[in-house]
């Protein structure tokens, strides 16, 4: 009995005696030898767009630490903002993972923020990307759903320096150039990473660049802003 590490699959397996004196096989048995081979369960996440959220939660876990003395504004689904100083990221006590983003207004009244509602945050102006931040590496094997190869597509198609200006609902557009392109995440910032704009992929409505995306640097800082319409 013994447990082999596969790296890098497929490999081949032999059984082989390795004892010194002589052996008799019984010749009734049909079956000399035998070798069993099982495949240590690999777990794969249920759905990419838990990973996603996921890769929120780890996100804002550490900007409420970074961003904790400025008036962040949080973008959702519908056409509302929300702004206010970051307070924690809500988890049950029966879940395994943090829900609800809390924020504190300028009347010190909580706001509650679902993540799976989150389209975009902006930390406040006069803020710089910290590199310090961490993202989590997207899960292997890719679970086969359709979320997945839209995350996919969108980390290829936005390489960091892209211009790009991005639609999140009905009125609210992001642009700018982008500054990290995450499994999941897309970050908007100048060169200097100035004012960062932080957007959860999946909820990305349209991607609209002048030209086919091409990587170059350079420019102004990013901005998010509703538009009348």
């Amino acid at each position: 009995m013994g447990i082999i590490t596969v790296d890098n699959p497929p490999v081949k397996v032999w059984l082989v005696n390795a004892g010194t004196g002589q052996y008799h096989y019984a010749a009734e048995l049909p079956c000399k030898a035998s070798l069993m081979v099982v495949q240590e369960s690999v777990a794969v996440p249920q759905s990419t767009r838990c990973f996603a959220v996921a890769q929120l939660a780890h996100l804002l876990s550490q900007m409420i630490t970074i961003y904790a003395d400025t008036t962040w504004t949080v973008f959702s689904q519908s056409l509302a903002s929300y702004s206010g100083k970051p307070l924690d990221l809500y988890q049950s006590p029966q879940a395994s993972g943090p829900g609800i983003l809390r924020l504190i207004d300028e009347n010190n009244e909580y706001e509650a923020l679902p993540l799976q509602n989150i389209t975009a945050i902006y930390p406040g102006g006069g803020t710089v990307y910290d590199p310090a931040l961490t993202y989590l590496s997207p899960p292997e094997p890719l679970p086969q759903d359709c979320d997945a190869d839209l995350l996919a597509a969108i980390q290829s198609y936005l390489p960091p320096g892209t211009p790009v200006e991005i639609r999140l609902g009905p009125t609210i557009v992001a642009s700018g150039e982008v500054y990290r392109n995450e499994f999941g995440l897309i970050v908007l910032s100048n060169a200097a990473g100035e004012t960062p704009v932080f957007i959860p992929a999946l909820q990305i409505l349209r991607i609209f660049t002048s030209d086919s995306p091409v990587g170059f640097r350079g420019g102004d800082k990013p901005r998010i802003e509703i538009r009348k319409e």
